[in-house]
């Protein structure tokens, strides 16, 4: 039996000339376990949300063809009908939080199945359990880190005991530890009768667990063998010190996050910050542009205490790029967002060349908040990189993106270091850190 069955599939978004997906035939069958892979923009995400209904009734557009989900057609059943039937990870865990709380987060798609309170409480606990996030139900949604937003909603969506397990690219915030564990949790649902499919760009670490992989740029089944990351080799540091960190404390509403960090960063070094999820790495690196201000220590940058002299002060000479590209995107075409950034800083920059780099320039015109999670991490990247700046700090900047996109990510970074540039890369790639860091400073231990 079929547990996922597409047949000839056209898609077209709101607006868009080109479809997303034409003439598309994909089938998974009962209990088989999936890995996708394919370019940024080959249409991976879409794929997603035409399992659960999300498309065409939440995203709208133009669609044909028959798309059949644990023997039911979505086309005639509403997401909601189809959560109890197939439950998906989206991308980016920001678009998928609605609550509060992490519990009331976990607990909504219960509650709105009208599931009995102590059945209700039974599932919050096996989910968390198998997560291993039971410390997190108190705690506030907008205070968690990515990666632990990445497993409340994970928990969100196990707790609705799907029969297909969909999820886009979920390892992309995880630290190395909990990434493994997500496999192995994935590979344990699956042995319990779950079918899974598994958009990951990241392949080596699941490849010999899963049936088969489907290529999207090629629409086929192919064959693919891990490969072996360089051997870090970390050096040490010289020259001018261009962040100065000593005895760093910070608290999100009295709960301690940083507490007594200290780090100096050398001009022409890229410096990787690793560290479990919520060990406080992105909290550390919005000091350096001034977006937080110490509770205790200090933080100098250039010279300038970073707290004081704030983030206009600091941007003509720091660029940061933040784990949600949709956090740095405001304007109407990817090419104004560029030209956004120049025009801010008043300086000239090379737009046609930083398109041309980062594979976009075929979306100049389109709507940046149209494109899919790599495609906006590769218009971000490049809007904080067009004005030339003295310090980049990237955080998580390989999430979502493809292999050749990450390749050209490494060559920019190895560029800025060799022109005395400096850059630091909070990140949980630990193939990124081996290509391009000097050096790496860990928040709180993670290897095994």
């Amino acid at each position: 039996m079929k547990a996922v069955e597409l047949s000839k599939v056209s898609y077209r978004y709101p607006g868009m000339v080109e479809h997303a997906l034409e003439g598309f035939d994909f089938s998974v069958g009962e209990g088989e376990f999936v890995l996708i892979t394919g370019s940024s923009g080959s249409g991976k995400s879409t794929l997603c949300r035409l399992l659960n209904g999300l498309i065409p009734e939440f995203y709208g557009g133009e669609i044909s063809g028959s798309v059949v989900v644990d023997g039911l057609e979505t086309a005639y059943h509403s997401v909601n009908e189809m959560a109890s039937h197939v439950g998906l990870v989206f991308q980016d865990p920001e678009d998928q939080i609605i609550m509060s709380t992490a519990e009331s987060e976990i607990a909504f798609g219960l509650e709105n199945k009208m599931l009995p309170v102590p059945e209700m409480r039974d599932r919050i606990a096996w989910a968390c359990d198998r997560l291993g996030i039971g410390h997190l139900l108190d705690r506030k949604t907008f205070e968690l880190s990515g990666g632990e937003k990445q497993k409340v909603v994970l928990a969100s969506v196990m707790a609705l005991k799907p029969r297909v397990l969909v999820l886009d690219e979920p390892s992309s915030q995880l630290d190395p530890i909990s990434r493994i564990e997500l496999f192995d949790l994935l590979s344990s649902l699956n042995g319990e009768g779950i079918t899974v499919l598994l958009v990951e760009h990241n392949i080596d670490e699941v490849l010999e667990r899963v049936d088969w992989v489907f290529d999207m740029d090629t629409r086929s089944r192919v064959e693919m063998k891990p490969s072996k990351p360089k051997t870090f080799k970390p050096s040490e540091p010289s020259g001018e010190v261009v962040v100065d960190v000593e005895g760093l404390c910070f608290s999100y509403g009295g709960r301690p996050a940083l507490n007594g960090v200290n780090l100096k960063v050398h001009r022409g070094e890229c410096l990787a910050i690793t560290g479990r999820n919520g060990s406080g790495k992105t909290t550390l690196v919005k000091h350096f542009n001034g977006l937080h201000r110490p509770s205790s220590g200090s933080v100098r940058v250039f010279g300038l205490d970073a707290a004081e002299a704030g983030v206009e002060a600091l941007a003509s000479r720091v660029a940061y790029l933040p784990q949600n590209p949709g956090d740095m995107l405001f304007c109407d075409t990817v090419e104004e967002e560029l030209k956004l950034t120049l025009d801010h800083q008043g300086v000239e920059g090379d737009v046609d060349g930083l398109l041309e780099t980062f594979k976009i320039s075929r979306y100049r015109d389109s709507y940046p908040r149209d494109l899919s999670v790599g495609e906006r991490q590769r218009v971000a990247l490049a809007a904080v990189m067009v004005a030339d700046p003295e310090l980049v700090v990237l955080d998580e900047p390989t999430r979502g993106i493809d292999v050749e996109s990450s390749a050209a990510l490494t060559s920019l970074i190895g560029g800025m270091v060799a022109s005395a540039k400096t850059v630091i890369v909070v990140t949980q790639d630990m193939r990124l850190v081996s290509e391009v860091a000097s050096r790496e400073f860990n928040l709180g231990g993670w290897r095994r």
